[in-house]
This record gives C-alpha cells, sequence and structure tokens, in this order.
C-alpha cells in the first residue's frame, strides 16, 4: 500500500552467516604451500600472517580440492545463505509483510546466473514482493551502503518491511601470485591474506511495525549517502585480484571529507557525539588512519569495535560494515537517543555513509 506520508524507518534485527574457519597460519600454506620454489615469497607470507592480525580465515571452499575451486558444503552456496537469512528474519516479521527483498555482492561462487540469484532466492521462499527481487553487484566494500539505501527509500514509500541480504565469497577468486619479484605480487598477496567470506542480513521497517509486532530497541535510520570517485587502487587485473598499498592512504580520507563530515554537518552533528561507528575494516593500517584529525579525528575507543571484528573476522568485503552494526545491536546496553554511523567503501571508488540512532 502506496502511504502519502513518508515513514521512519528502522533497523529491527540483523544476522551474520560465517562458514568454516582456520586458522591464519594454516589457511596461508593452503595458498602458499611449501613446495613453491621461491623461498623469498614463503618468508614474506609467514611474515604478513603475523603483521595483519587477523584471527580466523574463513572459506566456503573445500581447501582440500584447491586449486580446484569448489564448496565445502551445498550449504555454503549464495542461495543457500540467502535463503538462511531470509528463514531467521522472518521469524520476526510475517511473510507477507515483506515487499523488498535485495541481494547484494562482488564476488560470487554460482554458475545458475539466470533467473538473478535474488529472483532464485525470492522464488524458493515464497517471497510475494511489492517491488521486483532486486540484485545490486560489484560496487566493492560498500555496495551494502547503496542496497540500505534503496530499502529505505522503499520502506519510506511503502508500508511493508525490506529484507537485505549482503554477502561475498571473496576466497572464490584467490589466485595467488607465488614470483615475489612480480610487480602485482604484493597486491595479490593482500588479498590473499585479508579477505574471508560471510554474509549480512538486515530487516528494515516502517514505523507502524514496531507497534504492529511490539519490537523493542530498534534504530531509526536517519540518513544516508553515497557516492563515487574514479580510482583504481583495488582492482582485477588479468584474473588477479589486486589492492594497492595506497589504499589506506586514499580511502579513509576520502570517505571522511566527502561523505561522512558532510552528512553529519547537515544533521547538525559532529564525530564526538557519535557513540557507534561501524566502518569497513579493510585492516588494521586503514582504520588507524581514520584517527588522524586532517581525516576524522576519531579516538581508540570509536575505532575499537571496529578493530575487534577485524581481527575475529577479517575483511569479508561488503558484508564487513555489518557485522560492526550486528555485534552493536546485540550489545546489551542503555543507548536511548544515541547516534551511530555505518561506512563503507571499496573499488571504484564507491564509498556510502549511514546515519542511525536508537529508538
Amino acid at each position: 500500500m502506496i502511504t502519502t506520508k513518508k515513514n521512519k524507518v528502522y533497523i529491527a534485527e540483523t544476522t551474520t552467516i560465517v562458514p568454516r574457519h582456520y586458522s591464519p597460519e594454516e589457511f596461508a600454506n593452503i595458498f602458499y604451500p611449501s613446495p613453491i620454489k621461491d623461498k623469498k615469497t614463503l618468508r614474506i607470507v609467514r611474515r604478513l600472517v603475523k603483521q595483519i592480525g587477523i584471527e580466523n580465515r574463513y572459506s566456503i571452499l573445500d581447501v582440500s580440492q584447491y586449486p580446484q575451486k569448489k564448496l565445502l558444503m551445498d550449504e555454503y552456496s549464495g542461495k543457500n545463505w540467502g535463503s538462511q537469512v531470509i528463514d531467521k528474519l522472518t521469524k520476526l516479521v510475517a511473510l507477507n509483510d515483506i515487499g523488498h527483498f535485495s541481494t547484494s555482492y562482488n564476488v560470487y561462487s554460482h554458475q545458475e546466473i539466470l533467473p538473478s540469484l535474488s529472483s532464485q532466492i525470492a522464488s524458493a521462499n515464497n517471497l510475494e514482493l511489492a517491488s521486483y527481487p532486486q540484485e545490486i553487484a560489484f560496487y566493492g566494500c560498500g555496495l551494502g551502503i547503496l542496497a540500505l539505501k534503496a530499502a529505505v527509500e522503499f520502506c519510506r514509500n511503502n508500508n511493508k518491511a525490506a529484507i537485505l541480504y549482503i554477502y561475498d565469497h571473496c576466497s572464490w577468486i584467490f589466485n595467488p601470485i607465488y614470483d615475489s619479484s612480480n610487480p602485482d605480487f604484493a597486491g595479490s598477496l593482500r588479498t590473499t591474506l585479508l579477505f574471508n567470506d560471510g554474509a549480512a542480513g538486515i530487516l528494515l521497517i516502517p514505523e507502524s511495525f514496531i507497534y504492529k509486532y511490539n519490537y523493542k530497541n530498534v534504530i531509526e535510520i536517519i540518513d544516508i549517502d553515497f557516492n563515487f570517485q574514479l580510482g583504481n587502487a583495488i582492482h582485477m587485473k588479468n584474473n588477479y585480484f589486486l589492492v594497492g598499498d595506497n589504499v589506506k592512504d586514499v580511502m579513509p580520507s576520502l570517505i571522511s571529507q566527502k561523505s561522512i563530515i558532510p552528512l553529519l554537518k547537515r544533521n547538525g552533528l559532529n564525530t564526538n557525539l557519535i557513540k557507534e561507528w561501524s566502518i569497513h575494516q579493510g585492516g588494521i593500517p586503514v582504520l588507524e588512519k581514520f584517527k588522524e584529525p586532517n581525516v576524522l579525528g576519531l579516538t581508540d575507543e570509536q575505532l575499537l569495535r571496529s578493530k575487534q571484528m577485524f581481527i575475529q573476522y577479517g575483511n569479508m568485503s561488503s558484508p564487513s560494515c555489518f557485522f560492526v552494526l550486528d555485534s552493536f545491536l546485540k550489545a546489551p546496553r542503555e543507548k536511548s537517543n544515541s547516534y551511530g554511523v555505518v561506512a563503507a567503501f571499496g573499488a571504484g571508488y564507491y564509498y556510502g555513509t549511514a546515519l542511525y540512532k536508537w529508538n
């Protein structure tokens, strides 16, 4: 039903999914095995595994079959993960109250690309939507903000809920370069040691559903910004996924100056008033940049949760910032009227920011 007055929109629930995990050393040994002739490569890999500091490596791959690409189990498919998200979130809202569903990803493992994965998931779960199943792909690690923006706009204008499914199968495109003299060696190594696989789900509701379903502890989406600036520090080249060393010097400043600060200003806020920061975890050096006064000037406390989630989960690409948000939603404490920011950025460069307030 189309409403004449725009609804306030809230996040009622979030959920996350991860596949099997490995120790960083075990995972590195799979992709950079001892028989490699270039022993310098092995020394660099072992040193960087410790420096990066990720505790768990999550992958959908049956690593016993590598370099053949095969799922460890069917449960890890993009379609099945999407069904899991819907199953979890529709325990909190009736199926016929879901009007919008979107699937977002950068790296996928499914072969059946027609019809769209989003429509396959909607059909498998008997969703009768008010809008077409949306599929948002290849916008980099920030694409979840774009998906959130579209879903919020739907809920503002329709008295229906929305489910967002955001995932990436990063390990599916791991293709290590073993020659340390190759100019793309470092860029390839970063992706193999940084990126994990995972998924996030979000349930958005219009204000009327708070009373209809008696929801507690929801967060209101106040404002969203999504934008673009041309850049190639993160890209594919000759079937290799490469991350440049200058990401930490480019992305934090870009999203801070072009998105986060303007969004806060137009809502009469500054960084000191934001208690919860869910920042895409491109790595500890990337997060540390947000502390610099000429970038954003955040404190160690403001960055702590994003760092903790990076150490635990690594860089999952598009779902990463929502793993941080999920941890805030699950943390029991008094939060009334406090603000939070979700910020993400990636290849393109596409970047975006969402501002929310606890209700």
